[in-house]
């Protein structure tokens, strides 16, 4: 009885054995569909449906606009798999605009009739809308500025503060003025520590500033004004620090400022800018997950 129990056993496991190989070396053997580049006779595929990623509010703040580039395999049924960027943007908008091509679907491309997978490069803008009114209000000041060329600068800033002191519209203004003497040069000036803005107002302000300076220098790295604006924005995220218990924003660009220090300091500054970096980067971190609630950056 034993004996036929370990003889039922054994042929049990045999079998077992025999299908698992079998089967197993079918599924092995299955050819995967081949996947096509567009062109010699592979039609491109059709854009059908389209999701439009949103700004993350740090990108806002730093007026940030860009393209990210991908190259995905739009599979048989039209869907976007595989997704791999080639050229991104930070701030949050590559994760925005990753999860947007995710959604995407598309006609499938066609070879000889039928549907088959393909490489493709998607690109996803990203570009401020000018009809807002705060960027509007930059663009406007900034017009005048560059009409100026650097002369009348004293009288064009009492003229805006004779026209906006008194106005709910004065911290986006003062904040925007800063960033006009930025690009004229001149880096000296007391409106970069937000001293004259009212205190409700003074951490978006900074905010602004600061995010401005990192952006300008992510633009022109080479610039001569790179340095310069860096301090400056250091100047306004530091202020801003002080200014809210969690302070996300400026923790961010203070991060991302260091960060473009590093690269210019000499080898003396360098471990001290660094840690100072890794500290901010700490604290910003901590703060991610309320940033993520608040809409701040996308959810990962």
């Amino acid at each position: 009885m034993h004996s036929r129990g370990r003889v039922q056993s054994k042929l049990f496991v045999f079998v077992l054995a025999f299908l698992s190989a079998t089967f197993g070396a079918r599924a092995q053997s299955t050819p995967q569909p081949e996947i096509f580049r567009v062109g010699g006779g592979v039609t491109r595929p059709e854009i059908v449906t389209r999701t439009t990623p949103t700004y993350t509010d740090l990108a806002r703040a730093a007026q940030l606009q860009g393209t990210v580039i991908f190259e995905v395999i739009i599979d048989e049924r039209g869907s976007v798999t595989d997704v791999r960027i080639l050229k991104n943007l930070p701030l949050g908008l590559g994760l925005q605009a990753t999860q947007a091509v995710k959604t995407w679907k598309f006609r499938p491309a066609r070879l000889e009739g039928r549907p088959v997978k393909v490489y493709y490069v998607l690109t996803v803008n990203f570009a401020l809308d000018r009809s807002d009114d705060d960027i509007d209000l930059e663009w406007k000041i900034r017009t005048l500025a560059d009409e100026l060329q650097g002369e009348g600068l004293k009288e064009r800033e009492a003229k805006l503060r004779r026209d906006f002191q008194e106005t709910p519209e004065w911290p986006q203004v003062y904040a925007n003025w800063c960033l006009v003497l930025m690009e004229q040069g001149v880096f000296d000036a007391s409106c970069f520590d937000g001293r004259e803005i009212p205190v409700s107002d003074r951490y978006a302000s900074l905010v602004r500033v600061s995010g401005y300076s990192w952006r300008r220098t992510f633009e022109e790295p080479d610039s001569e004004k790179a340095l310069q604006r860096i301090e400056v924005g250091l100047t306004a995220a530091n202020v801003a620090l002080g200014l809210r218990d969690e302070p996300f924003e400026a923790l961010v660009f203070k991060t991302l400022l260091l960060g473009q220090k590093i690269e210019r300091a000499d080898a003396k500054a360098r471990e001290a800018v660094a840690a100072e970096a890794t500290e901010a980067r700490r604290r910003a971190l901590a703060l991610r997950p309320r940033a993520e609630e608040e809409g701040l950056l996308p959810k990962q």
